[in-house]
């Protein structure tokens, strides 16, 4: 056989190769592509549906070790005045307290803000009330099949509820339970609308409501507490 031919059997069989390649390198390239740009969108369906069917979010970091830390413990501050320009307030995402039900086995973490990232972490304080001390409404969330596991069923009138923070202890005690829609405001809106005051001091915690064993609900079951005891933050000074 020439040299010519043997070159162009070689050529033949590279080209044969890559026919066989190319293709293959190719699928792999728009499967990663994929994956990419789908993942953001299927992680929050899959979170769901742990946390709906499983009530497993290990995978999510439940640990509040994760996140910023501004709380070190027990203050042994439980009444009179603080300064607000003597405590760190908490930013978004801050572990800065711990929250505890009566009656129940509710002892988490208490963090500032809410968000589907944060209610991995623990009991979230929404922005559309106070902190405790401020003479407003408190609002904190969780997930009704990790730290408000069982809240609904647990969560009795006259409970009192714990919460420890970065700057002082506070007690409140439920006066109400009931459920609502989450889409009905009315539940909770005439506690946010509120003047500050301190006879206004007040906490509302809250979880769906769990219905036939899974999580994902659109009704929501709210406990209303009375403040009792904590002290009190003087926003002006």
């Amino acid at each position: 056989m020439s040299p010519n031919a043997i070159t162009n059997n070689k050529n033949i069989k590279d080209c044969r190769k890559s026919f066989l390649i190319l293709p293959g390198i190719f699928l792999l390239c728009g499967y990663l592509l994929i994956y990419v740009a789908f993942l953001p969108v299927a992680r929050p369906f899959l979170s769901m549906y742990r946390l709906a069917f499983t009530g497993n979010t290990s995978s999510l970091g439940t640990n509040a070790d994760d996140i910023s830390s501004i709380f070190s413990g027990n203050t042994g501050r439980t009444g009179g005045d603080i300064k607000a320009s003597e405590i760190d307030y908490p930013t978004w995402g801050d572990h800065f307290g711990t929250i505890l039900v009566e009656g129940t086995k509710i002892n988490a973490p208490l963090i500032f803000g809410d968000s589907v990232t944060l209610l991995n972490k623990g009991a979230c304080v929404s922005l559309y009330g106070g902190v405790p001390g401020y003479a407003k409404t408190v609002m904190v969330s969780a997930h009704n099949n990790t730290f408000f596991r069982d809240l609904q069923s647990s969560g009795n009138i006259g409970a009192l509820v714990n919460i420890e923070t970065n700057y002082g202890s506070y007690v409140y005690r439920i006066v109400e339970k009931k459920i609502a829609h989450r889409d009905d405001t009315s539940a909770y809106m005439s506690y946010i609308e509120r003047e500050d005051d301190k006879e206004n001091e007040f906490l509302i915690i809250y979880t769906c409501q769990k219905e036939n064993g899974v999580s994902i609900s659109k009704y929501r079951c709210y406990a209303f507490c009375e403040y009792v005891s904590g002290p009190m933050i003087d926003k002006y000074n």
